[in-house]
């Protein structure tokens, strides 16, 4: 093979060489787009679950001043003849403009006792300048209050992954049964096998 016969192929490979790596590199900055897009869409997904909690809990609130009844109490645990999905109550059904598209927004709510746990974490330490967990009096009974419990369903279409994403979110407000409720919402992780009813409002 000639000098420039060798040179042609040189040439031909050192341009495929970089073709390739410009092609990794779009890929990869593709990748990296569409992974920015995903913590948009999951964080506008968690903000609006989020924000339907706040919105249900105010307007639970106010059922609550106006109806001490407006959420009913399952007095006995929840069994087959009695099953938990009959006392969650839809709240809050809405649809709310993102970026990346309509988000749907449904809450639901449901009374329940709580019992805190048997540990003091506002126990101050004056001479450790700190606060410091406590145990509380095991013989004392255990404490119950009321509350009612906020479960909220963010829902957004995606044409990229051809199907639906979602966010949720979980709360418990206290109540205290004469149709009175506190102002603190308290989130929480979900436990994996929570279940809703899922008709919408």
């Amino acid at each position: 093979m000639n000098q420039k016969g060798f040179a042609t192929i040189f040439g031909l490979c050192l341009i495929l060489i970089i073709a390739l790596m410009v092609k990794g590199i779009q890929e990869s900055e593709m990748n990296h787009s569409y992974e920015t897009t995903d913590f948009q869409i999951e964080m506008d997904l968690q903000n609006a679950a989020d924000s339907g909690i706040y919105a249900a809990a105010e307007k639970v609130h106010q059922e609550l001043i106006l109806n001490k009844n407006y959420l009913p109490f399952c007095e006995e645990y929840p069994s087959a003849s009695n099953p938990r999905k009959d006392y969650q109550l839809p709240v809050l059904s809405e649809t709310m403009n993102s970026p990346n598209g309509l988000i749907k927004v449904d809450v639901w709510a449901e009374r329940i006792l709580i019992y805190p746990y048997r540990v003091n974490y506002n126990k101050y330490d004056s001479n450790k300048k700190r606060y410091i967990a406590e145990l509380v009096d095991a013989s004392k009974p255990k404490e119950q209050r009321k509350a009612y419990t906020l479960f909220s369903k963010a829902e957004l279409g995606s044409e990229r992954i051809g199907g639906n994403l979602y966010r949720r979110a979980f709360a418990y407000v206290e109540f205290d049964g004469d149709g009175k409720s506190g102002k603190t919402i308290h989130f929480m992780d979900i436990a994996g096998d929570y279940t809703y009813k899922p008709e919408s409002p």
